[in-house]
């Protein structure tokens, strides 16, 4: 299952950096986000045929919270970042990794369903 994926560090994320010689910054593309958010968000955790029968981290309020940092980090984003009559000057592309370092993803290896990863566009 592991629908969460993949299990990121910090600095596995921050890894990806690199200052090139002439003081530019170059950061790696970031990894594609597996996320079981929007299937969660109507799943029966008392059903024994689910994937999230059973699970002590299940979420279901995971993909509307989802929603809501979305919109509020696109107000942010907006906030600081111009745009004109032809659009935006830039656009921003994020991602939430599973900690690989908490507790919580220590379970048993592809048996963690949760409806908490996500990424969204600004």
């Amino acid at each position: 299952m592991g629908l969460a994926r993949p299990k990121l560090t910090r600095e596995q994320l921050v890894e990806g950096k690199e200052t090139l010689k002439d003081g530019h910054e170059l950061y790696q593309s970031l990894p594609a986000v597996i996320s079981d958010a929007k299937r969660a968000s109507t799943a029966d955790p008392t059903d024994p045929a689910s994937d999230y029968f059973q699970q002590k981290f299940f979420d279901p309020e995971g993909y509307g919270n989802n929603l809501e940092l979305a919109k509020k980090i696109r107000a942010a984003f907006e906030e600081y970042k111009k745009k004109d009559k032809d659009g935006p000057h830039f656009i921003l592309a994020w991602r939430m990794y599973p900690n690989k370092d908490h507790p919580r993803w220590q379970e048993r290896e592809g048996q963690h369903a949760c409806g908490c990863g996500f990424g969204d566009v600004s």
